[in-house]
C-alpha cells in the first residue's frame, strides 16, 4: 500500500513530471494513513509528502480503555521505511523546481521583474516531465515580448 501511494508516476507508469496532477502521489499532502483492520494496526506516513518513515500504531493499545496518553508507542519494528526518492538528487530537483516555480511567476505576472537568461532553461531541467514547466516558461516570455 505504501508503494500506490508514493507512486509519482502517471498512468503504465509513465514519466509525467514530479507534482502532476495526474499521479497518485502529487507531492503535496500532508499525510497518508494505511488500516490493517484484521490486525487492528494502523501506519501514519511522516514528511515529506507521504514519503517518510509510515509509522505503525496498534489500535488494539489505542482503544483498549487504558490511558496511555503521552505514552502511546509506535511498532517501531513493523514501520515501512522512508521512501528512498526522498533522499535522492530529484527529490532536490524538485523542490528546487517549487521555488524557482513562484519566482518565474511572479516574474511573468510582474512586467517589471525580468529573469537571467539562464534561469528558464535551467527551471524546465529541474522537472523536465512536467508540462507546467513549459507553460509557466511560456507565459513568462509572452508577457515580456512588449518590453
Amino acid at each position: 500500500m505504501a508503494a500506490i501511494l508514493r507512486n509519482r508516476s502517471g498512468l503504465k507508469d509513465e514519466k509525467i513530471g514530479y507534482g502532476n496532477e495526474k499521479a497518485l502521489n502529487q507531492l503535496l499532502a500532508h499525510h497518508a494513513v494505511i488500516f490493517s483492520p484484521q490486525k487492528k494496526l494502523v501506519w501514519v506516513s511522516s514528511s515529506p509528502y507521504q514519503l517518510g518513515e509510515f509509522v505503525c500504531y496498534d489500535l488494539n493499545e489505542i482503544f483498549s480503555g487504558k490511558n496511555v496518553g503521552y505514552s502511546l508507542q509506535a511498532k517501531t519494528e513493523l514501520n515501512i521505511a522512508r521512501d528512498p526518492f526522498a533522499d535522492s538528487k530529484d527529490f532536490q530537483n524538485y523542490e528546487m523546481y517549487k521555488m524557482l516555480g513562484k519566482e518565474i511567476n511572479d516574474a511573468a505576472e510582474n512586467k517589471n521583474i525580468l529573469l537571467t537568461d539562464d534561469l528558464i532553461p535551467y527551471y524546465q531541467s529541474l522537472n523536465p516531465d512536467f508540462w507546467l514547466v513549459y507553460y509557466q516558461s511560456g507565459k513568462y516570455y509572452f508577457n515580456k515580448k512588449n518590453t
